[in-house]
């Protein structure tokens, strides 16, 4: 859980389970994949994937999650139509997202897509979690982000010190 995963030349997550087909068993939580060439997300051969809350996405026009067993995806992202395509619910299709500059994969505070859209697993009954991948705690706003890191909420204050500046006292 709370994983960023990016590949520039290939799936970020490839799950297969070769020699006993259908045998895999794989949870995966509150992750970010990336792939600037194939499919974010790949699950060959069989076996069953839950995803929660996961961003995944991708650079070029690959569908952005594939599998050939069952995978479940429940409050999950991405920018094609791919996280609707695997049942479950809350999933988000078409989304755009704002991530902090090139190469950093953590949410931007603007993000649209992932932003208090997650669900809460702090008493998930397999992996039960509420912090993200940086140790922040989660949720920072009105709900858990999708993907590994949750958005500190900023908190801006002005203080005014009453008095005259450069007095001079002697």
């Amino acid at each position: 859980w709370n994983c960023i995963v990016v590949s520039n030349s290939h799936h970020a997550l490839w799950l297969a389970d070769y020699g006993v087909p259908d045998s895999l068993t794989a949870y995966i939580y509150n992750s970010t994949f990336y792939s600037a060439t194939e499919s974010a997300a790949y699950n060959v051969n069989g076996g069953n994937v839950t995803v929660k809350n996961c961003i995944c996405t991708n650079g070029d026009a690959s569908p952005d999650l594939v599998s050939s067993g069952t995978m479940t995806l429940y409050n999950s992202a991405s920018d094609d139509a791919t996280a609707g395509s695997f049942g479950g619910t809350g999933n988000r299709t078409g989304q755009t997202f704002s991530f902090a500059g090139a190469g950093d994969y953590h949410l931007a505070s603007g993000d649209t897509g992932a932003l208090d859209y997650g669900t809460d697993l702090s008493a998930d009954s397999v992996i039960a979690f509420s912090d993200d991948i940086d140790g922040e705690n989660r949720p920072e706003g009105s709900g858990w982000d999708i993907g590994a890191d949750e958005v500190a909420t900023t908190i801006t204050c002005t203080v005014v010190v009453g008095g005259v500046v450069g007095e001079d006292r002697k």
